[in-house]
């Protein structure tokens, strides 16, 4: 057997080699669109770059590689890409991993070792504790890692970092909430940083936020989703969750941001068209607390230049309105003045 790991660059994925390569003695071949020696691909043995899923030299690539390197099962760490690569090879199995393959306790030793590094890291850098613990980011890392849906340990770690600069007392608004899981991590964080109020924002409706800068595979895949019951695993991950501070809201950022006040943090995940984010951004700033914060997520988004564009324009026009721009990972933190 010979396996294809493809995208190969996010945590579950490197999670699921460190654990397998030596099961597998060293049948996964590992794959992304990111170059060889970026960020955790040096982990890997065998290791070739692929364009993005959405290029247009996807398909020949990728079909070459299969055919010259005897590929006969691809492993994928994200949901979306199995879904294509499904498509593009339905006689070949396609098998999707996800944070479920690791035991409960491993997983929780890692969170608290990663916590512990963080914490360490983050004294060095403000050169004081923070409010939050080790303890507390682990069991919230675990008790995400446990939801169905999208999140990321990483990501999580921004959000820490991010709060304990940003005002307290103030509002979070999170726009773009699917089903819920990156929800969840802010409405455990809020119990411990105590802001005012967490609203979730989205329309759970393709036809609300037509993704028109987006490539047509994704815009038709998004109108698959059964946005209703997508919408009650939402409620159900948050309402099962001890901070009561939560309003979940069915309605666009654009046609809500009116009624909402004194943001301390914004993490920004909904339509990534271009004009989408930059107006999105343009009624948000007038809401920001100074010294508050908008995290844009995927603005290197591989998909498409669309949020970077956005973003970047939305930076360059209101910079006297901002205080610095940190790059995280593939997302840019906004700081207000």
């Amino acid at each position: 057997m010979r396996y294809l790991l493809y995208p190969a660059t996010d945590d579950q994925a490197v999670n699921f080699y460190q654990r397998q390569s030596e099961i597998m003695q060293g049948h996964i071949l590992a794959s992304s669109s990111l170059p060889p020696d970026a960020g955790r691909v040096s982990v890997y043995k065998n290791y070739k770059q692929l364009p993005n899923v959405f290029e247009n030299d996807f398909v020949k690539k990728i079909c070459t590689l299969v055919e010259k390197e005897g590929i006969t099962s691809i492993v994928c760490s994200n949901d979306f890409v199995a879904w294509e690569l499904t498509r593009m090879f339905p006689s070949m199995p396609v098998v999707t991993i996800g944070d479920g393959l690791l035991s409960l306790a491993n997983r929780y030793l890692s969170f608290e070792k990663t916590s512990q590094i963080f914490i360490t890291q983050f004294e060095k850098k403000h050169l004081r504790k923070p409010i939050i613990t080790p303890l507390q980011i682990t069991e919230i890392l675990y008790s995400v890692s446990c939801l169905f849906g999208q999140s990321y340990a990483s990501k999580v770690f921004h959000f820490v970092d991010i709060l304990e600069q940003c005002p307290k007392k103030g509002i979070v608004v999170e726009v773009g909430a699917l089903m819920g899981k990156q929800s969840t991590a802010l409405a455990l964080l809020g119990q411990i940083y105590e802001y005012k109020e967490l609203l979730i924002v989205d329309p759970w409706g393709s036809n609300q936020t037509p993704q028109k800068d987006d490539h047509v595979a994704s815009s038709d895949y998004m109108k698959l989703l059964k946005w209703d019951y997508i919408k009650k695993v939402c409620e159900a991950h948050i309402n099962n969750q001890r901070y009561q501070n939560v309003q979940i809201i069915q309605n666009t950022i654009e046609n809500e941001v009116k009624n909402i006040n004194d943001i301390s943090f914004v993490y920004l995940d909904g339509n990534h068209d271009y004009k989408a984010v930059f107006t999105q951004l343009d009624l948000l700033k007038e809401k920001m607390l100074p010294g508050g914060c908008i995290f844009c997520d995927d603005y290197l988004w591989p998909v498409s230049d669309s949020v970077k564009r956005a973003v970047d324009e939305f930076v360059e026009k209101h910079n006297d309105l901002i205080a610095r721009t940190v790059l995280l990972d593939e997302n840019l933190a906004i700081y207000f003045k």
